[in-house]
């Protein structure tokens, strides 16, 4: 008896492990408030396991600026059969800042899919151009939201989400 109860214990501790390895959605609005302090940013996603990967400093075309008012940053998490990225935008000069994941695991299309029903929100746009590529975009208060599935160049699917907001944190 004892050595059921201790395997029901580990495979359920199992499931709810690899599930807290993705981030929630209250994570990815906790990423928008911190998006001002990139430090802080890394800090947090750092702390949930994830490792850098690309910062690219934005730059529009006719920007006289020092090139640091607009920065791009991905972390990756190396999941078993997934690829995990977080990236996070800040636009000072704007304000606009965004969060977001790509992972080719399709549990993190359902997950926001319900996430979103629950609030009955109701898309204003949706796609599907018939060769991989479809999504919805929902507006909620100051958020734009995008849920989009891309087919990559080997023929996946990955899955896309985020959030952006013009509010000032």
């Amino acid at each position: 008896m004892l050595k059921h109860f201790a395997f029901l214990f580990v495979f359920l501790l199992g499931i709810g492990s690899s599930y807290s390895q993705y981030m929630e959605f209250t994570d990815i609005t906790k990423l928008l408030e911190l998006a001002k302090n990139r430090a802080e940013v890394e800090q947090f996603l750092k702390l949930n396991g994830f490792e850098f990967y690309n910062l690219e400093y934005l730059l529009e075309e006719d920007d006289d600026e020092d090139g640091t008012t607009h920065y791009q940053l991905d972390y990756v998490k190396h999941l078993y059969e997934d690829e995990y990225y977080i990236r996070v935008s800040c636009d000072y000069d704007d304000e606009i800042y965004s969060a977001g994941e790509y992972s080719s695991n399709p549990d993190r299309w359902d997950y926001y899919i319900l996430t979103l029903a629950d609030t009955d929100t109701e898309p204003y746009d949706s796609w599907d151009n018939g060769r991989g590529q479809e999504g919805f975009s929902f507006e909620v208060g100051d958020y734009n939201i995008t849920l989009r599935k891309d087919r990559v160049d080997d023929g996946s699917l990955m899955y896309k989400f985020f959030i952006i907001s013009f509010e000032d944190y």
